[in-house]
């Protein structure tokens, strides 16, 4: 799934540290959850910045995109497809390069003009 179900305006996984690849999101979990192998749903919650029910609505119907299981009535994530959720997030929004509104610079249109002269000679 490509939207988060459960994000607020301008969140991404990267958005906490200031170099998004010197981090994996694994390391980063094991820095606030030491020795864990499983995470609590207000454990997500508090890592994805999101609400408890909106996980737990998400679950029921079948829309939260991290596996999850249940044990003595509680529910669990496991650290690694939190992991691995968390760095496809990332993938996902560096690979997207969002465009500023308003008018292009003038840098913009001449290295647009630049790559298009450079196109039709080759």
């Amino acid at each position: 799934m490509s939207n988060l179900i459960c994000s607020k305006p301008g969140f991404s996984s990267a958005s906490h540290h200031s170099s998004p690849s010197s981090i994996s999101a694994i390391e980063l979990i094991q820095q606030f959850h030491p020795n864990t192998f499983r995470l609590s749903v207000s454990s997500i919650a508090t890592l994805l910045d999101c609400a408890e029910q909106s996980i737990r609505n998400g679950i029921c119907s079948d829309t939260f995109p991290i596996k999850s299981s249940k044990e003595g009535g509680k529910r669990y994530f496991d650290v690694r497809d939190v992991a691995a959720f968390l760095d496809a997030q990332r993938s996902i929004a560096n690979a997207e390069k969002k465009h500023r509104r308003g008018r292009p610079t003038k840098a913009e249109c001449l290295a647009r003009a630049a790559a298009l002269k450079g196109g039709d000679h080759a």
